[in-house]
């Protein structure tokens, strides 16, 4: 089942990536740009947003990645809907932010002015758990043991 994570993940770059600060959800569609394995995922934000509030004061985040799109309007019972449990990683320098604004840049070459904005910063997130969801019944959930 994770082959098919990775899969799902490669084949999109756009989430719904979900924050909260104390009982207050909040959700924003946004790009992204993930490793290989489906472990990090990289979003660039304005630094000033609700979102990075919300990451600053509570680091949990959620993804939801999914097939929607392919399967509209007939086919509803066959989408894939890829929920990720993951942790905000801050960068830890200028520097760092520098490299991961380059890498963020050369999947997403097109946000390349926005990214290079002076109050843009990358959200660094690891994932902690996949659960996925497979038409209308099956669910397969993964443990990545990184809470």
């Amino acid at each position: 089942m994770l082959e098919t994570i990775k899969t799902l993940v490669k084949s999109k770059d756009i989430c719904v990536l979900g924050t909260s600060n104390g009982d207050l959800p909040h959700t924003s569609l946004m790009a992204y740009a993930a490793d290989k394995d489906a472990q990090f995922f990289w979003l660039i934000s304005s630094m000033s947003t609700r979102k990075m509030r919300n990451l600053r004061a509570n680091p949990h985040a959620s993804l939801l990645i999914d097939t929607r799109e392919q399967h509209l309007p007939d086919h509803r019972d066959r989408a894939m809907a890829l929920t990720v449990s993951a942790t905000y990683i801050p960068p830890s320098s200028r520097g760092e932010l520098m490299v991961l604004k380059e890498r963020f840049i050369s999947y997403m070459p097109h946000m390349q002015d926005f990214a290079e904005r002076g109050d843009t910063t990358v959200i660094t997130l690891r994932a902690n758990s996949f659960l996925l969801l497979a038409g209308l019944d099956q669910q397969h959930f993964i443990d990545l043991g990184q809470n």
